[in-house]
């Protein structure tokens, strides 16, 4: 397996940097930042968001949109993800995340490089929320159309991991106008 990233916004990794510089000094608290914390490359951030984009659209992935991009913090006491989210103006910080998610990520990571590593196509790797759902994939994106996707989050209403290709049933679709019908006079006795 090929592991093809998107170039993220210029002088993202430098915003990053400066924010966590600030953060440093401050940084009893912030575990992902103790010891030699550094990032690793950006996986690009996309949202379906319900109602967005076309209702007729044939698959919820035409509806994805790139919101941002987290950066994976590592050698720190913990792992953790700087937020940076896309603006017209650039990339602005949002933050720093540690916990379940972080650690589940590096999780589904390596077992996409397990489950991916004889495959002869290359994948680029996205972050997917769908927040209908609240749920966090990660999105192995194939260069001939493949999509793998590999839960972070377990997802409202969802009883067990979703299988890693059955997007299209935990995306939500776009809702549609209701029809009018038109009302009946009710019937009277005797006819």
């Amino acid at each position: 397996m090929t592991i093809v990233n998107q170039k993220p916004p210029a002088r993202s990794r430098s915003v990053v940097h400066a924010e966590l510089r600030r953060r440093l000094e401050r940084s009893a608290h912030i575990r992902s930042l103790q010891g030699s914390p550094r990032t690793g490359s950006p996986l690009p951030l996309y949202r379906i968001a319900a109602g967005s984009g076309s209702s007729g659209a044939a698959h919820p992935l035409k509806r994805a949109r790139r919101i941002g991009w987290q950066y994976p913090l590592i050698g720190g006491e913990c792992v953790g993800l700087v937020l940076l989210l896309q603006r017209r103006t650039g990339a602005k910080y949002a933050g720093i995340m540690e916990g379940g998610m972080p650690r589940r990520l590096f999780e589904v990571a390596l077992s996409a490089e397990r489950d991916l590593r004889d495959a002869d196509e290359a994948y680029e790797p996205r972050l997917l929320e769908i927040p209908a759902r609240q749920l966090v994939l990660l999105w192995m994106r194939g260069a001939r159309g493949t999509n793998w996707f590999y839960p972070i989050s377990r997802g409202r209403g969802i009883a067990e991991w979703p299988a890693t290709r059955d997007l299209p049933r935990l995306a939500p679709r776009a809702k549609r106008p209701a029809k009018r019908r038109k009302k009946k006079a009710p019937r009277r006795a005797g006819r």
